[in-house]
């Protein structure tokens, strides 16, 4: 009867699988090896001689999914045919890979195996988590960067407070010397401005706030007598 093995039919020829880029196999009821397409063999790296050679295809590979139908004492199950099951495997001339696994059972005297390698996927998805592994780490060493800045900007602001409040003290030091000695005195920096450093004698004799102001203009020189000042 035609339904009764389509497969095992000699008319149909199993060569329509054999370009087909996901790996097929078909095997009888006790596992032995009816057909393979290339796929198959490249992604299991074995040949059809090695294949005939078993007496089930149970002894050619262990599959690390105890459900997966190939694997030895197996039978057809709600949990192994008709549905799609990753599994890792290795063959035993130790030939490693991950599948999607799909078996069905095509008559009584025919069951058809399809195998998708999922190498491409699972390299993604292991780079895909080391990159995001090595991201978190750089965000990790980022937040700890923040957290040493935000601590040394705060002991910054406050060693400036510090030093501020020293100035100031020193300042104060200096003018309240300056004005128990009764003299006229005041300081300027390289550029010829004044400082906040002054006398009150100084501020009285020269009957200005000499703050901020060049020393030529407290001095009240003449430009020939300015330059000759500058240039001293």
């Amino acid at each position: 009867m035609l339904g009764r093995n389509i497969i095992g039919d000699l008319n149909l020829k199993f060569e329509l699988f054999d370009e087909w880029l996901d790996g097929v196999l078909i095997t009888d009821p006790q596992k032995k090896y009816v057909y393979a397409n290339n796929a198959f063999f490249i992604l299991f790296q074995t040949n059809q001689r090695k294949l005939k050679k078993l007496a089930s295809l149970e002894e050619f590979a262990r599959f690390s999914n105890k459900v997966i139908y190939l694997n030895e004492g197996n039978t057809f199950s709600e949990n192994n045919t008709n549905s799609q099951i990753e599994s890792g495997f290795e063959t035993k001339d130790g030939v490693q890979g991950t599948v999607l696994v799909i078996t069905k059972k095509i008559d009584e005297n025919n069951t058809m195996t399809f195998f998708k390698d999922m190498a491409l996927e699972v390299n993604l998805h292991n780079k895909y988590h080391r990159e995001l592994a090595e991201n978190q780490k750089l965000i990790n060493k980022l937040k700890d960067a923040k957290k040493k800045l935000e601590i040394y900007n705060k002991d910054l602001e406050k060693l400036v407070d510090e030093r501020t409040i020293e100035l100031k003290k020193a300042n104060q030091y200096l003018k309240t010397m300056a004005n128990s000695i009764g003299q006229a005195l005041l300081m300027f920096n390289s550029k010829g401005e004044c400082l906040p450093v002054y006398t009150k004698t100084a501020e009285y004799y020269f009957g200005k706030n000499p703050s901020g102001l060049q020393i030529t203009q407290v001095l009240n020189l003449e430009d020939d007598d300015k330059k000759t000042f500058e240039d001293w």
